[in-house]
């Protein structure tokens, strides 16, 4: 599966405490002893006192010691890789997010799981539901979450960092939304529904994987927030969306692309660091995650107010 590749977020101009911790550290690593050739400490030894002699061995010795002490941690693995780790003992809630038994059928996606299926129409009519019941439960916490971790208006801090986003998240040109911004119906006419419902199902999938880790960091005992409930339920709405374009793909007997796996998002933006990094990582996928959900909104309002642009199944 091909990852898209991430787009790099602004440098912050200031330093907070662990930023300068790095920063001394990396000049202590790059200022060791100068070296001496074999001549000059020879030289030295006649000229120097004994005691100057005897501090530069010590220093030499622990220059070496302190060298052999910090390989290991150059080597090691990343700090925080404990973070993967803990996500991959939950049960992957965008898989087969509607709980059907797999059937012997329909590569586990049989319409014999679900008796007297409703008509497409009827399908869609329920996923705009879902749909905006998930974007409600976000807009009733998503400006208090913004003054509250980025101390700033809701509009201004979204236009500062309009630009910047994860590619990995979904196609820019997949997905041609912006935030708050209905598309207009004169550009959904070239929709089609199946493979609409096909790419939305996985761009849903990808957005439950980042928020399970969003949830996850903010419901940390170290370095979580007020939202951590909100985060949470949040989960549970993309899984209940994700339910209803499993259905109704079911029904239309669309084939799903492969399930999405952790591996979609990698382990150095799982383990992001400083706070104020993971805080722009979290927007960055909160942001996002609205917009999909706005998409998946205004083209299943296209499909349902025209019932003839829908195909039978």
């Amino acid at each position: 599966m091909t990852i898209a590749t991430e787009v790099s977020t602004p440098v912050e101009p200031t330093m907070d405490r662990d930023q300068r911790t790095v920063r001394v550290a990396v000049y202590t690593d790059r200022h060791h002893l100068p070296h001496r050739s074999p001549q000059c400490c020879i030289h030295c030894r006649r000229r120097q006192h004994s005691l100057y002699q005897r501090l530069g061995e010590v220093l030499t010795i622990s220059a070496c010691l302190l060298s052999l002490v910090r390989w290991p941690t150059a080597m090691a693995a990343p700090p925080h890789s404990h973070k993967r780790r803990s996500v991959d003992d939950l049960p992957p809630k965008w898989v087969n997010p509607c709980g059907f038994i797999p059937s012997s059928d329909e590569a586990g996606q049989s319409s014999s799981d679900v008796p007297d299926l409703p008509t497409t129409r009827q399908f869609l009519d329920i996923l705009l539901t879902q749909a905006k019941i998930a974007r409600g439960s976000v807009e009733s916490f998503k400006k208090n979450y913004v003054k509250e971790i980025f101390d700033v208006d809701f509009d201004l801090h979204h236009k500062s960092w309009k630009t910047y986003r994860y590619e990995w998240l979904y196609p820019s040109s997949a997905v041609p939304k912006e935030l708050g911004v209905s598309i207009h119906p004169d550009k959904l006419r070239d929709v089609q529904l199946d493979s609409f419902l096909k790419d939305a199902y996985r761009y849903m999938q990808i957005m439950s994987v980042a928020m399970e880790q969003v949830a996850f960091d903010h419901s940390h005992p170290e370095h979580g927030s007020i939202f951590a409930e909100q985060f949470k339920k949040m989960e549970y709405s993309l899984r209940a969306v994700l339910c209803e374009i499993q259905m109704t793909m079911i029904e239309r007997r669309v084939e799903p692309h492969d399930d999405v796996t952790r591996d979609v998002m990698e382990d150095d933006i799982r383990d992001m660091e400083p706070d104020s990094r993971r805080d722009l990582r979290d927007w960055f996928i909160f942001r996002d995650c609205m917009i999909v959900l706005e998409y998946i909104i205004d083209v299943v309002q296209y499909f349902c107010d025209n019932p003839n642009r829908i195909p039978p199944s």
